[in-house]
C-alpha cells in the first residue's frame, strides 16, 4: 500500500512539475515592460486625439502629449534598469526613441484618417523598405535610403551612420572621447587645455608636479609655503613659517 501511495504522489509531482511554468528570465519581464508601454503611449495619444477632436484645444493637446511622453521614457528606463540590476539586459536596447517614433507615426496615421483623411500604408515619418515601415533617420538596417546599413560600431543618427560611444564618452569628429577628463575636448568637443593644464570634470585646470597643490591656480607646496599652509589659504601670522604643513 505504500508503495502505491509513493507511486503516486512521484506522478502527481511529476504532472505539477509540468504543468508549472518556468519563472521569467529578467530579459523576458523587460521585454514585457516595454509592450506595456508601447501600448500605454499609443492609447494615451489616441485618448489625447480623441480630446482634441471634441475641443479643438490644442494647447492641452500639445500638455497631454507632453505627459504621454513622460511617463513612456520614464518606464521605459526603469524597465532597462531593472534588468540591469538584476544581471541581465533587455532583448533590445538604445531602441526608446525608435519605438516612439514608430508608435507616433501609426497613431498620427489613425488620428488622419478618423479626421477624414487616407489611411496611408506607412505612416508619413515612416517609408516602406522590403514590406516594412521603417524611419530612415534611425533604422540601422535602412539609413538615410533603404538597404542602407550601418557598419559594426555605427549608429543610425538624422540618416547618417555615425559612431556609437559608450556611455559616458562622446563623438568628437570620430572618436569616442571622455569630455571630463580630455585635454583635447575638455566640456565640449574641440576645447583644448592649454600647456600646463590637464583636463579635470570638464574644466582645464593647473597641473601640478607630484608633491605641489593646485591653490587659486599656483602650484603650491601645502607642507612650506607659508601662504597655504596644510591647506590652500591657511596662512601663517607674522614671525612663524609652514613646517611639514603647520605654522610654527
Amino acid at each position: 500500500m505504500k508503495k502505491v501511495i509513493l507511486a503516486v504522489a512521484i506522478l502527481i509531482g511529476a504532472v505539477w512539475s509540468e504543468g508549472v511554468a518556468a519563472a521569467p528570465t529578467a530579459a523576458q519581464l523587460c521585454q514585457a515592460s516595454k509592450n506595456k508601454a508601447a501600448g500605454v503611449y499609443a492609447a494615451c495619444r489616441q485618448k489625447a486625439e480623441a480630446t482634441l477632436a471634441v475641443t479643438g484645444n490644442t494647447t492641452k493637446y500639445d500638455d497631454a502629449i507632453e505627459k504621454c511622453v513622460a511617463k513612456y521614457q520614464a518606464v521605459w528606463q526603469a524597465a532597462e534598469q531593472k534588468a540591469i540590476k538584476a544581471g541581465s539586459s533587455c532583448t533590445t536596447t538604445n531602441d526608446e526613441a525608435d519605438v516612439k517614433g514608430a508608435t507616433d507615426g501609426y497613431t498620427d496615421n489613425v488620428a488622419q484618417h478618423l479626421a477624414g483623411g487616407t489611411l496611408a500604408q506607412c505612416p508619413s515619418n515612416l517609408t516602406e523598405c522590403s514590406g516594412a515601415c521603417v524611419n530612415l533617420q534611425r533604422d540601422d538596417a535602412n539609413c538615410g535610403t533603404c538597404g542602407t546599413a550601418c557598419p559594426a560600431g555605427q549608429v543610425c543618427s538624422s540618416g547618417t551612420c555615425t559612431l556609437s560611444c559608450q556611455a559616458g564618452l562622446n563623438n568628437c569628429s570620430g572618436v569616442c572621447t571622455n569630455l571630463q577628463t580630455d585635454n583635447a575636448d575638455c566640456g565640449t568637443c574641440g576645447t583644448v587645455c592649454p600647456v600646463g593644464q590637464v583636463c579635470s570634470a570638464g574644466a582645464c585646470t593647473l597641473s601640478c608636479q607630484a608633491g605641489l597643490t593646485n591653490c587659486s591656480g599656483v602650484c603650491s607646496n601645502l607642507q612650506t609655503d607659508n601662504a597655504h599652509c596644510g591647506t590652500c589659504g591657511t596662512v601663517c601670522p607674522a614671525g612663524k613659517g609652514c613646517v611639514f604643513g603647520t605654522c610654527q
